[in-house]
């Protein structure tokens, strides 16, 4: 007989807060291949010790155990793990099955902890199931099974792995005597090749095929009787080589949960969804106030229009913007208008943007004479644009401007159209405070979308570009006074005016002394004499729309004006968030851009920046009292599956799969919730969902890859905790002790 087992003065005690209980005492044994051994002794005397110890299920405080020859006090937890899942096989008293599991996968699992793949497991398990009886109950849960199939299922996962030793504490206990006797039968036909050792109160029903009855009392030997030896039978030789356990064995075992558990998966993966989702709100709220362009106070003296959406874009190397300049932008994503003519710092005013102040006198005769009459801009908001940046499907009624002096508007009356309406037109930094310019629109189409911007025919905002960005010109003027003296009128602005005579001039106030007796005029511009030149103009002394300029007929402003070249556009975005990424796209391409909205803000609003600072804090805030609950939380569901756990690690798997099946399982569920959030974002950009789309676009569109990295990788390491706290308790746990409760 090859001995296997042989026990050294073993004794094993059960400690409490108060006193210590004898478990084991002195225990002197050796077992050999070939045998079956029936332990039998009254309730408590020791039995069920005895095999815990032996399979390493609990510890011993005293003695020796040496298997194969090898001391085994020295092993921890791992070695332990890994005896169990080479050397021995276990019929628990009370089963130890996951109630959750089939009754083929929980012999499958036993095959699976060995390292077998799949089909290797279930094929092995469903010969085992047979054996037993319980083919027609394969694919039942085990908590709907009887007591007596509990058992034989219990037997059935223990006898699937192939293992030296074979252990079972009362394995007939549940069973009719029918079904008993088959089963010691099949356990004593094992006992040829193998160790079995049994633990039974009724050592009768297990006589004929004990080879060696061992009778415990008190935890101490009190028989120790030899029926058969072993000597004569064909031993097989053991085998100690297993498959090397991969995360393949992980991933099944997390297949099987997510299958059998369909419960807890699904409350589960709420539980994660939800707050997950939750966090993305809020995190996206942390991201959108990470730009505090919005709570700053912005200069009006460079730019007038400050539009969030806008991009003022022009080359590096200074030239003019041509045909495959706009065509590379409009191929840029989230530009949906581009503005060729640099118009659009000019303001214009339109029904509540201004009002009229009239003053008025009573003559000799009392009557009200009106004396006189001044404009009040009330409002900035409004800078022109033109019809570039819409189309006819923009439109519910009328057309596109045809004309120089027609509009687009929105309104709900449809008798607008036709209609002229008076509009003026003024910049800041160009005109002075009193100095505008008034003309009349016609109405010719009406928008689809509420808006209050008012879009110009294309003609006349290119006309008012050169408002925006004026000719500077200097006029050469010949007087005669004892002889011809020419004077320079330096560094003026031309306008036009459309009601001046051919080759006309007007001339303000301030020039008129150097302009008398005049001989000879050559208007010409300042960067090349020989650009642009005018010859003998007529000047008119009068009242001009500013000091700063000098108007001029229609036939010398465009002169001056048709080789003017763009050097400069704007692009308007379909969202300011992609403000950044686009400018720096541009600046990658040889272009110059800059966001007037950004560039512009000098100074701080203290209670928007208050609001901002208040906002940031309180999501960061509610992120982690979230994700706090999320762990809690999770680790308390998690606890459920304590026992199932620890029913593994008695059937000898390792903490090392444990974690992984812990970690892939967790990660699973947070992979889920992202998904979901990612298939939320698809579904609405490829479906108009119409105000969910929209919420959804508004909590994501400050992001970029950077955010969605971070985002995930909160996530992550929130998976992790939870399953490193999870794992940490689990191996805490002995098995035994875990198994009866904390």
């Amino acid at each position: 007989m090859k001995e296997l087992l042989k026990l050294n003065d073993i004794s094993k005690f059960y400690y409490s807060s108060t006193n210590a209980a004898l478990g084991l005492r002195k225990i002197n044994l050796s077992f050999g291949q070939g045998e079956f051994v029936v332990i039998t002794g009254e309730s408590g005397s020791g039995k069920s010790t005895l095999l815990n110890v032996i399979s390493g299920n609990d510890t011993y405080e005293e003695g020796e155990m040496y298997f194969n020859g090898l001391e085994t006090s020295h092993f921890d937890a791992d070695d332990w793990q890994e005896f169990r899942r080479n050397q021995i096989s276990f019929i628990f008293q009370n089963y130890n099955l996951i109630d959750s599991y089939s009754v083929l996968d929980n012999v499958v699992a036993a095959v699976l902890i060995e390292g077998y793949t799949k089909s290797e497991a279930v094929e092995r398990a469903k010969v085992l199931i047979d054996k037993v009886g319980l083919s027609n109950r394969i694919n039942n849960k085990a908590a709907k099974l009887s007591s007596g199939q509990k058992q034989r299922l219990a037997i059935a996962r223990a006898l699937v792995k192939d293992t030296p030793i074979i252990m079972a504490d009362e394995p007939t206990g549940n069973l009719d005597s029918a079904n008993g006797k088959q089963i010691l039968k099949l356990l004593y036909e094992l006992s040829k090749e193998k160790l079995v050792l049994i633990a039974s109160h009724n050592f009768e029903q297990a006589k004929e095929y004990a080879t060696r009855k061992i009778r415990l009392f008190d935890g101490e030997i009190v028989e120790d009787s030899i029926f058969e030896l072993p000597n004569n039978l064909k031993m097989k030789e053991i085998n100690n080589t297993k498959p090397i356990i991969t995360y393949k064995t992980s991933f099944n075992f997390v297949a099987n949960n997510l299958k059998n558990q369909p419960k807890r998966v699904i409350i589960t993966m709420l539980l994660i969804m939800l707050i997950t989702c939750t966090t993305f709100l809020l995190f996206s709220t942390f991201v959108s106030n990470l730009d505090d362009s919005f709570t700053r106070i912005r200069n009006d003296k460079v730019f007038q229009n400050v539009d969030p959406l806008r991009i003022v874009v022009k080359r590096q190397d200074g030239k003019p913007l041509n045909n495959d300049d706009y065509i590379y932008f409009s191929n840029i994503k989230h530009i949906d208008a581009i503005e060729k003519d640099e118009y659009i710092d000019l303001n214009y005013y339109y029904g509540k943007d201004y009002e009229i102040k009239y003053t008025y006198y009573r003559d000799s005769n009392l009557n009200i004479i009106e004396q006189s009459s001044s404009v009040m801009f009330l409002s900035h908001d409004h800078t022109l644009r033109s019809t570039m940046s819409i189309s006819n499907k923009d439109l519910r009624a009328g057309s596109l401007p045809n004309n120089k002096n027609e509009i687009v508007l929105y309104d709900t009356d449809s008798s607008m159209l036709g209609k002229k309406e008076k509009i003026y037109i003024r910049k800041n930094n160009i005109f002075l405070d009193d100095a505008y310019m008034l003309d009349e629109f016609k109405v010719v189409g009406l928008l689809k979308e509420p808006t209050e911007q008012i879009y110009f025919s294309e003609s006349f905002v290119s006309e008012m570009s050169y408002y925006s960005f004026p000719r500077t010109i200097n006029i050469d003027v010949t007087v005669f006074e004892s002889t011809n003296i020419t004077k320079t009128i330096k560094d003026v602005n031309i306008a036009l005016n459309r009601g001046l005579g051919t080759n006309t001039i007007i001339c303000p106030d301030n020039y008129k002394d150097q302009i008398n007796n005049i001989v000879k005029i050559i208007m010409y511009t300042t960067d090349d004499y020989e650009s642009v030149r005018v010859y003998n103009s007529k000047f008119v002394i009068a009242d001009s729309i500013s000091n700063k300029f000098i108007e001029v007929s229609e036939d010398i402003f465009y002169q001056f004006h048709q080789t003017m070249a763009n050097l400069q556009a704007s692009l308007f975005l379909s969202d300011y968030s992609y403000s950044t990424n686009t400018i720096e796209k541009l600046t990658d391409n040889g272009y110059i851009a800059l966001s007037p909205f950004k560039s512009t803000a000098y100074h701080y609003d203290q209670n928007l920046v208050w609001q901002r600072l208040l906002t940031i804090i309180i999501s960061i805030a509610i992120m982690i009292i979230l994700y706090f609950l999320e762990i809690v939380t999770m680790r308390a569901l998690l606890k459920f599956k304590k026992n199932d756990y620890i029913i593994f690690k008695t059937m000898g798997m390792s903490n090392k799969t444990i974690k992984q099946i812990n970690y892939l399982e967790i990660f699973f569920y947070f992979c889920i919730s992202l998904l979901f959030i990612v298939f939320m974002k698809l579904l609405s950009s490829i479906f108009n969902l119409g105000d969910f789309s929209s919420y959804l676009f508004n909590l994501t569109k400050y992001f970029g890859f950077w955010h969605y990295f971070v985002f995930i990788l909160i996530n992550v390491l929130t998976s992790f905790i939870i399953s490193y706290t999870f794992n940490k308790y689990l191996i805490s746990k002995t098995h035994v002790g875990a198994l009866k409760g904390d």
